[in-house]
């Protein structure tokens, strides 16, 4: 694995708290440290739409909004939300006996 060496200007105060990871035993070394914070942020990188969401996500609400609304199966009252939780209770169980 090929490695480069670079210098790290940091504040004394954020520097202190890398010194304090690696003491605690949680790195073996500052360059590790930094390592791993370079992964989280490069991780979290993903690209967003215009929206906030990922083009995934955002495919999947327009898919959605396009689906007719059913309103056969409006909640109007505890009893019809207790029914609904109830049938989704049983095909749980009835494919948890299936397997």
């Amino acid at each position: 694995m090929d490695t480069v060496t670079i210098n790290v200007t940091m504040p004394k105060g954020l520097m202190s708290a890398v010194r304090e990871l690696v003491a605690s035993g949680w790195y073996g070394s500052i360059s590790e440290v930094v390592r791993t914070g370079v992964r989280y942020v490069a991780q979290q990188q993903q690209p967003l739409t215009v929206n906030g969401f990922t083009p995934e996500f955002e495919e999947e609400v327009l898919k959605a909004a396009t689906e007719p609304v059913d309103y056969s199966k409006a909640w109007e009252s505890d009893k019809d939300i207790d029914e609904f939780f109830d049938t989704i209770d049983q095909e749980v169980r009835r494919q948890a006996k299936r397997r």
